[in-house]
């Protein structure tokens, strides 16, 4: 970043008086700013009695008059040198005064800039832009907005100034621009005058409050509004859209104002600190969105088009935070931009759920949030990439940001809530807020607030743990009858020479002697940690997923405790997702036996008649269900389990019940959820439950002749249907259906919420579930025939999700070798868009055949790879069989437990 100019200049701007002059039609704009000085208490250099020198951030401005002003009378101005350094986009003015004279007062510039002009998505909007647009009244496209976006170095090519985090100072901006557009800025409008003999008005803004350069903005252009008031606030919420868009943004505008007095009242109890508050949607921006104070601004498609609702609300949500975090208060680095924008999301999303809007946020978070976050091991500690990341001249929000950091920073934010308390947790931004405000600060400010709010965990140490942190632990918990043990170790430990412990929050629910359940909330340091605790009062561990590991139990009275928990319905439906995905995750890994036992003890007790029906715990442990069955399909002789899984698969369909209500639904009242886990259920059902075959094709009935019965079918259900009815298809049936996968019929689109591509997608898949031996040859004719269309492939799906006989394993094997050669061939042509494509469909069929549906025939695969490497021109085949082995690797495996589990089940 070069030297920090609020460290190396004697004097820094403590206000900015900026006047441009903006012609739409012109490649330039002109400027003049006028900064008020005052002297640097953090000056680092030596004074000068004779010299002044002010270095400011300019890039790409042309500055064609400087003079220091040291009183009111222009004649003791004194011109001042103007030195351009490119390298470091600055500029010294450099005077000579007398010694002894008085301070210097104040700076005036006259300078030129660009105005940018963005054509398509791909330009990058920094700075000052322009753009055109159609409207939606006649659709004529000479229409105009202007526009700024200077996060994170842009705004050093609108006006000189110190362009840092930590300087901080007030603008007072007037623009002269077209009488025709609308002028939004910061600040308030404070008086608009109609320049004589022109076609152009001066609009002048209140000056706003101390505020950071990348949140300074203003739009200029074509422009239409409706506004909405904060009743309480009487904060005027208005939304800037093209001409004839406005009428799209009347929900948003008062959904804003509910949100911006929660906030302000509820959240942070500190008051929204500007008088006014401007969403503008513009037709171009590179962030998507950009929380100027005051005036944000919005890329159109996300703010008039959204097709999702909750995620307009999370945009929404999320710049209203900044209006706070980011902007009241300002992060002095940019490397700090991941807690910016992690605090912005889990606050937003956070106010969202306590007013009514986001009912499964905690259920996203702890499933997303936290489980992605396990999923990818982390290349670096949050502390690494602060060290690393480049935020230097050529960096963009884009390319400083970083989605593992920003996930892990909410993460963290969750954690904090738990250990601290939501009132303590507030209350230490409200704290951050009031004492910081229009200043900016370093991140420890923020983890000492927090620390302030609890004395029994420190909080700083658990922070300083957490950042370093690159991966997360696993906690095994064992009992001797009298005590229970936990014990941690980093995930992949046996990797790692350097296993030191975490930080870890226990967050132990038990049910005490007196009957009451009481929360213990311990921070475990060391290896291990012992608790006298007898095993029939334990009720979870990690209660709510308050931390970010996960938990194993390695002892049979623990899972037979937490399994009577679960059927007594002791635990929330956190805790149960997070100790389903605890095991879920483990299994598709490398589990052990005592693991593979407890999942399976977990399923059995969701199938309980006393366990009240949660579709968010069901449809997750069902997913879970679901892989492994596909690799006891493929990779054990299965039939034990297949027994297994049939009455298990039953017995859920019978605890789940009201199928018949699936025949009524009408658009918009069901739960995606819930139909999900009816969808899973369907699939699992169809081969031997004469019910679920039934009312499968009473669905499929229904949705075929849906344009005459008006009758709605959840995209959710559509795979279970298709697949099932394909099932018992006839030859007419699947004819049909083979009509879809070519072509679907659109009108059917009318009565369900999925595309024309989805649906037909659902049709292709289809085809390889027939069990009629004679239509499932038609199905590998078929894709045969088109082993050029994308995702032809789908149609083999059936064929190795699903039990097969030997007859059926031989006939697609012989098909596989019959076909192959000429595939191989028909992939290797240069050159040729069909050829690549039958590349990718080649590699699929054989990830599909030689993964999955020959799994237990190693000698015959490896006869198969040898004879094509050997005979056919290299295409890929050795790489993808190794890849294959890495990935069978942990499902063998699970496929090693086998025997042991269907004893046990």
């Amino acid at each position: 970043m070069g030297t920090v100019l609020v460290l190396s200049n004697e004097y820094l701007p403590v206000k900015y008086g900026v006047s441009l002059a903006i012609n739409h039609l012109k490649p330039n704009f002109s400027g003049t700013v006028a900064i008020d000085l005052a002297a640097n208490s953090n000056y680092c250099g030596e004074p000068d009695e004779s010299t002044f020198k002010l270095t400011l951030h300019s890039h790409r401005l042309i500055i064609t008059t400087a003079k220091l002003a040291v009183s009111d009378d222009p004649e003791e101005e004194v011109a001042l040198k103007v030195s351009y350094n490119k390298d470091s986009q600055t500029v010294d003015l450099i005077g000579t005064i007398n010694p002894g004279s008085v301070a210097p007062k104040k700076v005036l510039i006259e300078y030129v800039g660009q105005l940018n002009t963005i054509k398509t998505f791909k330009d990058e909007t920094r700075g000052l832009f322009k753009t055109n647009y159609s409207d939606s009244i006649n659709g004529k496209a000479d229409n105009y907005v202007l526009a700024t976006h200077t996060q994170p170095h842009g705004c050093r090519t609108i006006f000189p100034l110190i362009d840092e985090l930590t300087s901080k100072a007030p603008v007072q901006l007037s623009i002269t621009t077209n009488s025709r557009f609308k002028v939004v800025a910061n600040a308030q409008l404070e008086s608009e005058e109609y320049v004589s003999m022109t076609e152009n008005t001066k609009h002048t803004f209140k000056p706003t409050p101390p505020i950071s350069p990348s949140v300074f903005g203003f739009v200029i252009g074509d422009l239409e509004y409706v506004e909405s008031t904060s009743s309480k606030l009487s904060i005027p919420v208005r939304f800037y859209t093209g001409l004839g868009d406005s009428h799209l943004v009347k929900e948003s505008a008062c959904l804003v104002s509910e949100i911006l007095q929660y906030i302000s009242d509820k959240l942070f109890c500190v008051p929204y600190p500007l008088d006014k508050l401007d969403f503008v949607s513009l037709p171009f921006l590179s962030d998507g969105a950009m929380e100027n104070w005051g005036i944000i601004t919005v890329v159109s498609n996300h703010l008039l088009h959204n097709p999702n609702p909750l995620s307009l609300k999370q945009l929404l949500a999320h710049e209203l935070i900044h209006q706070w975090i980011g902007n009241l208060v300002t992060f002095e680095e940019w490397n700090d931009l991941w807690l910016n924008e992690s605090v912005a999301s889990y606050l937003g999303n956070y106010a969202l759920s306590e007013m009514g809007h986001f009912d499964d946020f905690e259920i996203d978070i702890t499933t997303n949030s936290w489980e992605q976050g396990m999923d990818v091991p982390s290349s670096a500690s949050i502390h690494q990439y602060m060290q690393t990341v480049h935020t230097g001249l050529g960096s963009s929000t884009a390319t400083i940001f970083n989605p593992e950091m920003y996930e892990r920073g909410m993460v963290l934010l969750r954690m904090l809530m738990k250990i601290i308390g939501v009132q303590g947790f507030f209350k230490a931004w409200s704290s951050v807020l009031e004492m910081y405000q229009f200043k900016s600060i370093k991140l420890q400010d923020i983890w000492k607030a927090m620390n302030d709010q609890i004395e029994s965990v420190d909080i700083l140490a658990f922070i300083h743990a957490w950042l370093r942190s690159t991966a997360y632990p696993i906690v095994e918990v064992t009992h001797n009858g009298k005590q229970l043990l936990l014990t941690q170790n980093k995930v992949d430990s046996s990797n790692d020479d350097e296993n030191v412990p975490f930080h870890i929050p226990l967050n132990i629910k038990i049910v005490a002697d007196n009957g009451e359940t009481k929360l213990m909330t311990i921070m475990m340091t060391d290896r291990s940690a012992l608790f006298e605790i007898p095993v029939n009062q334990i009720v979870i561990l990690n209660h709510d997923k308050a931390g970010f590991y996960r938990t194993l139990y390695q002892s049979p009275a623990l899972t037979n405790q937490i399994t009577e928990n679960i059927t007594s319905n002791q635990l929330s439906t956190i805790d149960l997702l997070g100790l389903i995905n605890d095991y879920g995750k483990v299994l598709t890994e490398t589990p052990t036996e005592q693991e593979v036992t407890t999942f399976f003890a977990i399923l059995t007790s969701l199938a309980h008649k006393s366990w009240k029906i949660d579709f968010n715990v069901l449809n997750l442990a069902l997913n879970y269900l679901e892989h492994i069955n596909k690799v006891f399909i493929n990779f054990t002789q299965y039939t034990t389990f297949s027994q297994w899984i049939n009455a298990y698969s039953v017995q859920l369909y019978d605890k789940v019940g009201k199928w018949d209500s699936l025949l009524k639904l009408e658009r918009g009242e069901y739960n995606a959820v819930e139909m999900k886990c009816r969808n899973t259920l369907l699939e699992l059902n169809t081969s031997h439950n004469k019910r679920a075959q039934d009312l499968v094709r009473k669905l499929y009935k229904n949705f075929i002749s849906s344009g005459l019965s008006k009758s709605f079918t959840p995209g959710e259900l559509l795979l279970a249907i298709f697949n099932g009815q394909m099932y018992v298809a006839t030859q007419k049936e699947y004819k049909r259906t083979l009509e879809f996968a070519k072509n679907s019929n659109v009108s059917l689109l009318n009565n369900t919420n999925v595309s024309n591509h989805e649906l037909q997608t659902y049709a292709v898949v289809s085809l390889g579930y027939t069990s009629n031996d004679a239509l499932f040859l038609k199905t590998l004719n078929f894709i045969m025939t088109n082993i050029d269309s994308k995702l032809i492939e789908l149609a083999l799906m059936g064929a190795v999700s699903q039990y097969q006989t030997v007859d059926r394993k031989d006939q697609v094997w012989h098909w596989f070798n019959l076909h192959y050669n000429q595939w191989c061939f028909r992939s290797l042509r240069k050159g040729s868009d069909w050829s690549k494509q039958i590349g990718i469909t080649l590699q699929n069929i054989a990830r599909m055949v030689l993964g999955q549906l020959m799994a237990l025939e190693p000698t015959k695969v490896k006869e198969f790879v040898e004879n094509k490497t050997s005979t056919l021109p290299d295409h890929g085949l050795t790489k993808l069989v190794e890849e294959l082995e890495a990935e069978n690797k942990p499902k063998r495996v699970l496929a090693s437990y086998y025997n042991g589990l269907v004893d046990q089940l």
